[in-house]
């Protein structure tokens, strides 16, 4: 969806679409985005660092899709962020101590992945 006023994308949904491939890190280029939803597709590899830079982000989920490697450092600064779902994926390594940082955070899931606490 889009802002009323300035016409910049806010949201993206696209949960259970049959996505596949790698997150765009293009993606990042959305700098007004508040909600990132692609949950429930076949996204694969790991994700950008650029996803880690969104200032307005509140809402990111990429559950339950095959995304692999290890969390991103970067999920710390966008402290707006209330809501992160990165659960039932391939995640492995230890949990950023960086996540200390989301003072906003309601809901952080992060279950059937290989990580461990810091």
């Amino acid at each position: 969806s889009c802002d009323d006023d300035e016409l910049e994308v806010v949201s993206i949904a696209l949960d259970r679409n049959h996505l596949s491939g790698p997150t765009p890190p293009e993606l990042a280029l959305l700098d007004q985005l508040t909600s990132l939803t692609l949950r429930g597709n076949s996204i694969t590899g790991t994700l950008p660092s650029e996803l880690g830079h969104f200032d307005n982000l509140i809402q990111f989920d990429v559950s339950d899709d095959d995304i692999e490697g290890s969390m991103l450092t970067e999920f710390g600064q966008p402290t707006q962020l209330t809501d992160l779902n990165l659960a039932f994926n391939r995640l492995i390594g230890t949990v950023p101590v960086e996540l200390g940082y989301l003072t906003n955070i309601e809901r952080l899931s992060m279950q059937s992945n290989q990580l461990v606490g810091p």
